[in-house]
């Protein structure tokens, strides 16, 4: 129903708007902009009822979200890891992409690479390399408000929990 409604509430948001023009050059009609106004806000709630139901309900497969979170989909960490170390970003971009149609070609992945085949795109790849480019450390570096980082992610629940307490 939320999917199937929320692009109703758009046009329910504008319609008060153009009731109240018409009627201020026809003040004797009844307005009828309130009935859109309830029937969005109905909607709303409801659709807030449903989506709470299901992140209550929601419980995340840890191996399933593992797997998923592997492969090449760290390429980018892969390429600000070089960054760190000196290298332009443009040049960084090129090594990773090198190692992405290398890794590609061979049906491999970032986790598959030993700190000498990392070493053979680029000298500056250090013994640390394994543990720097996964998901967890990924995670981790984000640092900015709203980032996957997990303190960013609890401050945000926190925000949210004071919100709601307050409304």
């Amino acid at each position: 129903m939320c999917v199937l409604r929320v692009g109703g509430l758009g046009g329910h948001r504008q319609q008060p708007d153009a009731a109240e023009e018409e009627s201020r050059s026809a003040r004797a009609r009844p307005r009828q902009d309130r009935e859109a106004l309830f029937d969005a806000e109905d909607t709303w709630v409801a659709c807030l009822a449903a989506t709470t139901s299901v992140v209550a309900g929601l419980r995340l497969n840890a191996p399933a979200t593992a797997r998923a979170a592997s492969g090449l989909l760290l390429a980018t960490d892969v390429a600000d890891y070089l960054v760190a170390r000196g290298v332009p970003f443009r040049e960084a971009h090129e090594i990773v992409g090198a190692i992405v149609r290398r890794l590609l070609k061979e049906h491999r992945s970032f986790d598959s690479l030993s700190v000498q085949e990392w070493r053979e795109h680029s000298p500056l790849f250090g013994d640390d390399v394994r543990s720097a480019i996964s998901a967890a450390a990924s995670v981790e570096r984000k640092q900015t408000p709203q980032s996957t980082n997990p303190r960013a992610v609890a401050a945000a629940l926190d925000e949210m929990r004071d919100w709601l307490a307050r409304t």
